[in-house]
């Protein structure tokens, strides 16, 4: 397919980042508790940038009790 782990982790990590924002959002806007699924999504971005050689911004891990 001549594409490396890296490059197919660039070009779709639109997908991880997008839902992640829409659980945020979904969150505020219903009142849902999705605290728990914060340690979840961050160890998801930690993993995809760390295939697509991307740093991840976000808050760390360590942040949530």
């Amino acid at each position: 397919m001549n594409l490396s782990a890296r490059d197919a982790a660039l070009h779709l990590m639109a997908g991880p980042l997008c839902v992640s924002t829409l659980v945020e959002s979904l969150r505020w806007f219903f009142g849902w508790n999705t605290e728990a699924l914060g340690p979840g999504v961050i160890a998801m971005l930690h993993a995809w940038g760390r295939i697509a050689d991307v740093p991840y911004p976000g808050p760390e891990l360590s942040e949530f009790p």
